[in-house]
Protein backbone atom coordinates (compact mmCIF):
# COMPACT_ATOMS: atom_id res chain seq x y z
CA UNK A 1 0.00 0.00 0.00
CA UNK A 2 2.73 2.12 0.90
CA UNK A 3 4.84 1.96 -2.17
CA UNK A 4 1.31 2.69 -4.16
CA UNK A 5 1.02 5.61 -2.47
CA UNK A 6 5.09 6.54 -3.33
CA UNK A 7 4.12 5.64 -7.28
CA UNK A 8 1.04 7.90 -6.99
CA UNK A 9 2.54 11.09 -5.52
CA UNK A 10 5.45 10.79 -7.71
CA UNK A 11 3.31 10.35 -10.83
CA UNK A 12 1.56 13.49 -9.99
CA UNK A 13 4.87 15.31 -9.45
CA UNK A 14 5.99 14.35 -12.49
CA UNK A 15 2.64 15.47 -14.39
CA UNK A 16 2.53 19.02 -12.42
CA UNK A 17 6.30 18.82 -13.67
CA UNK A 18 5.44 18.61 -16.87
CA UNK A 19 2.36 20.99 -17.77
CA UNK A 20 4.98 23.57 -16.13
CA UNK A 21 7.78 22.91 -18.48
CA UNK A 22 5.13 22.82 -21.18
CA UNK A 23 3.31 26.02 -20.45
CA UNK A 24 6.70 27.81 -19.85
CA UNK A 25 7.60 26.52 -23.05
CA UNK A 26 5.00 27.68 -25.15
CA UNK A 27 4.86 30.93 -22.90
CA UNK A 28 8.23 31.10 -23.87
CA UNK A 29 8.01 30.72 -28.01
CA UNK A 30 5.35 33.91 -27.92
CA UNK A 31 6.85 35.87 -25.43
CA UNK A 32 9.75 37.25 -27.40
CA UNK A 33 8.18 37.41 -30.57
CA UNK A 34 6.64 41.30 -30.81
CA UNK A 35 3.89 42.37 -33.11
CA UNK A 36 5.75 44.65 -35.69
CA UNK A 37 4.15 45.69 -39.17
CA UNK A 38 2.23 42.45 -39.66
CA UNK A 39 3.98 42.07 -43.05
CA UNK A 40 7.02 39.73 -43.26
CA UNK A 41 9.07 37.91 -46.70
CA UNK A 42 9.10 38.83 -49.76
CA UNK A 43 12.31 39.70 -51.80
CA UNK A 44 14.69 42.54 -51.17
CA UNK A 45 17.27 43.98 -53.74
CA UNK A 46 19.19 46.50 -52.24
CA UNK A 47 22.20 48.72 -53.95
CA UNK A 48 24.66 50.59 -51.79
CA UNK A 49 27.43 52.83 -53.15
CA UNK A 50 30.41 53.26 -50.58
CA UNK A 51 32.77 55.96 -51.11
CA UNK A 52 35.43 57.64 -48.75
CA UNK A 53 32.61 59.63 -46.80
CA UNK A 54 30.12 57.15 -46.30
CA UNK A 55 27.52 54.49 -47.75
CA UNK A 56 24.63 55.72 -49.96
CA UNK A 57 22.24 55.53 -49.26
CA UNK A 58 23.18 55.98 -44.94
CA UNK A 59 19.50 53.96 -44.44
CA UNK A 60 18.48 50.89 -46.13
CA UNK A 61 15.19 49.03 -45.31
CA UNK A 62 14.12 45.52 -45.26
CA UNK A 63 11.06 43.65 -44.32
CA UNK A 64 11.83 41.17 -41.26
CA UNK A 65 12.56 37.92 -42.81
CA UNK A 66 12.72 39.13 -46.48
CA UNK A 67 15.31 37.03 -49.10
CA UNK A 68 17.71 40.08 -49.59
CA UNK A 69 19.71 40.66 -52.50
CA UNK A 70 22.74 43.27 -50.96
CA UNK A 71 24.93 44.79 -53.54
CA UNK A 72 28.03 46.94 -52.53
CA UNK A 73 29.48 49.03 -54.93
CA UNK A 74 32.91 50.82 -53.81
CA UNK A 75 33.27 54.30 -55.61
CA UNK A 76 36.40 55.32 -52.73
CA UNK A 77 40.21 55.12 -53.09
CA UNK A 78 40.20 53.12 -50.28
CA UNK A 79 38.94 49.61 -49.41
CA UNK A 80 35.52 49.42 -48.02
CA UNK A 81 33.32 46.69 -46.43
CA UNK A 82 29.53 46.31 -44.60
CA UNK A 83 28.98 44.63 -41.46
CA UNK A 84 25.41 44.84 -39.61
CA UNK A 85 25.74 45.13 -35.73
CA UNK A 86 23.61 42.68 -33.38
CA UNK A 87 21.40 45.12 -31.50
CA UNK A 88 19.92 44.52 -28.07
CA UNK A 89 16.34 43.21 -27.39
CA UNK A 90 13.92 43.24 -24.88
CA UNK A 91 15.06 40.10 -22.61
CA UNK A 92 12.39 38.59 -20.50
CA UNK A 93 11.56 35.09 -19.96
CA UNK A 94 14.71 34.04 -21.13
CA UNK A 95 14.72 35.85 -24.60
CA UNK A 96 18.12 35.81 -26.56
CA UNK A 97 19.57 39.07 -25.38
CA UNK A 98 20.23 40.42 -28.79
CA UNK A 99 19.57 40.44 -32.60
CA UNK A 100 21.65 39.29 -35.48
CA UNK A 101 22.00 39.15 -39.17
CA UNK A 102 22.95 36.17 -40.28
CA UNK A 103 27.20 35.96 -40.81
CA UNK A 104 26.17 36.13 -44.95
CA UNK A 105 25.39 39.03 -44.26
CA UNK A 106 28.59 40.54 -43.86
CA UNK A 107 31.05 41.74 -47.24
CA UNK A 108 34.50 41.71 -46.57
CA UNK A 109 36.92 44.08 -48.03
CA UNK A 110 36.16 45.75 -51.22
CA UNK A 111 39.01 47.62 -53.16
CA UNK A 112 38.44 50.66 -55.04
CA UNK A 113 36.17 50.21 -57.67
CA UNK A 114 35.03 47.46 -56.87
CA UNK A 115 31.45 45.23 -55.95
CA UNK A 116 30.04 42.22 -54.08
CA UNK A 117 26.51 41.10 -53.92
CA UNK A 118 25.32 38.71 -50.89
CA UNK A 119 21.88 37.28 -50.63
CA UNK A 120 21.12 36.54 -46.81
CA UNK A 121 17.52 36.68 -45.35
CA UNK A 122 16.92 39.55 -42.66
CA UNK A 123 16.31 38.74 -39.01
CA UNK A 124 12.79 38.45 -37.37
CA UNK A 125 13.20 41.75 -35.24
CA UNK A 126 12.25 44.82 -36.33
CA UNK A 127 14.81 47.34 -35.29
CA UNK A 128 16.85 49.70 -36.76
CA UNK A 129 20.29 47.89 -36.70
CA UNK A 130 23.82 49.97 -36.86
CA UNK A 131 26.24 49.36 -40.32
CA UNK A 132 29.92 49.76 -39.95
CA UNK A 133 32.43 48.96 -42.66
CA UNK A 134 34.65 45.25 -42.10
CA UNK A 135 37.89 47.38 -42.82
CA UNK A 136 39.83 47.80 -39.57
CA UNK A 137 39.78 51.81 -39.06
CA UNK A 138 37.40 52.69 -42.01
CA UNK A 139 34.91 54.89 -40.12
CA UNK A 140 32.21 54.75 -42.72
CA UNK A 141 28.24 54.11 -40.62
CA UNK A 142 24.91 53.57 -41.94
CA UNK A 143 22.13 51.84 -40.79
CA UNK A 144 19.16 48.92 -42.12
CA UNK A 145 16.32 48.92 -40.59
CA UNK A 146 13.91 46.03 -40.45
CA UNK A 147 10.38 46.73 -40.45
Amino acid sequence: MRARRIILIAAAALLSCGLAVSRCASKKSTACAEVGDGISGGDENIVIVVDDDGFHPRLVTAQDKAKVTLTVKNQGTRPHGFAVQCVPTPNHDDCPTESCFPDKATIGPIPPGGTATTTFVAPDLERLYPVRSTVRGDDVTGQFNVN
